[in-house]
């Protein structure tokens, strides 16, 4: 487990969200992640084992996320190919259920429920504070013609609508997942469709709005501005990543944790030489045509220091 030394003091739950913190971390160490934790950022934790990798934000409250942090959360997981999540224990509501919530277009959950995901159970939505649920259209209609059942038995036997019935089956229409247990029952089956909380955002780059970003551009990779992650830029194409920074921070191991972690390049951008760590001087930077030279020189940097 990687520790980044920064004290979480996001939206002043300091003293609440450490014993969280503690948990989740191992919750995920026993689920076979690999661990960065990383806070006073958009996110808390990083964690990744084969396939699956994640940025959680943890907060008490899930209503406490800020679209601001929301988006640059899910911007960052963009980046990373990371899934981003928010886990809390309460809502303005009260308690959170064993659901998947959503803020800002987050997924949102408590520990309880994010083990349930990683364990590959079904696991109801949460919508207007309703446990919604969505059927397997094809399978509910196997089963209830295998029972030689019509929509309106089978509507009468649940308690809901012959219509109902139809949507479910022909466009997966949702019910209450008490509901949609009453079908199972009746059919004797499960048929809740296996749907994953874990869902790569999509963004677009915005347009460079900066000297460094349009630079970047320029060598044909898609350029994210941050301003919540300890760097200023992450550039990517399709095989590479590079975190940039226009200084060098007086705390090196979390930038250099954070690209280590992602397999991400480090460029440290300055106008004078450092002898804490290699940089980028700003005239090399301006001086480079072409995105290989520019990963060259990032690599031979690397190597040097």
């Amino acid at each position: 487990m990687r520790l980044s030394n920064a004290a979480s003091k996001e939206d002043g739950e300091k003293g609440e969200v450490m014993p969280r913190l503690g948990e989740l971390v191992y919750l995920l160490e026993k689920e076979g992640f690999q661990i960065l934790v990383y806070q006073h950022a958009c996110f808390d934790v990083a964690a990744k084992r084969k396939t699956l990798s994640l940025l959680i934000k943890v907060l008490g409250n899930i209503d406490g996320l800020r679209p601001d942090v929301a988006e640059e959360l899910k911007r960052l997981s963009a980046c990373v190919s990371a899934f981003p999540l928010v886990v809390g224990e309460s809502s303005k509501a009260g308690r959170l259920s064993n659901a998947v919530y959503e803020r800002f277009g987050v997924p949102s959950m408590n520990l309880s429920t994010l083990t349930d995901c990683l364990d590959g159970s079904i696991v109801p939505r949460s919508s207007q504070g309703r446990e919604l649920a969505e059927p397997d259209p094809a399978r509910m209609r196997e089963l209830r013609e295998g029972l030689g059942m019509s929509r309106k038995q089978l509507g009468e036997r649940v308690g809901i609508s012959q219509q109902s019935v139809y949507l479910a089956e022909k466009e997966g229409m949702r019910f209450e997942a008490r509901t949609l247990h009453r079908i199972e029952r009746v059919l004797h089956e499960p048929v809740a469709k296996e749907t994953s909380p874990f869902a790569e955002p999509k963004v677009v780059p915005p347009a460079p709005a900066s000297g460094l970003e349009r630079k970047l551009a320029s060598f044909d990779f898609d350029v994210f501005p941050f301003s919540r992650t300890g760097f200023d830029v992450l550039a990517k194409d399709e095989k590479n990543r590079v975190v940039v920074r226009e200084s060098v921070p007086r705390d090196l191991s979390r930038i250099e944790g954070f690209s280590e972690f992602f397999s991400a390049l480090l460029a440290l951008v300055s106008e004078r030489p450092e002898k804490r760590a290699p940089v980028v001087l700003r005239e090399e930077l301006e001086g480079i045509k072409t995105k290989r030279e520019f990963l060259r020189l990032l690599r031979e940097k690397q190597v040097a220091g």
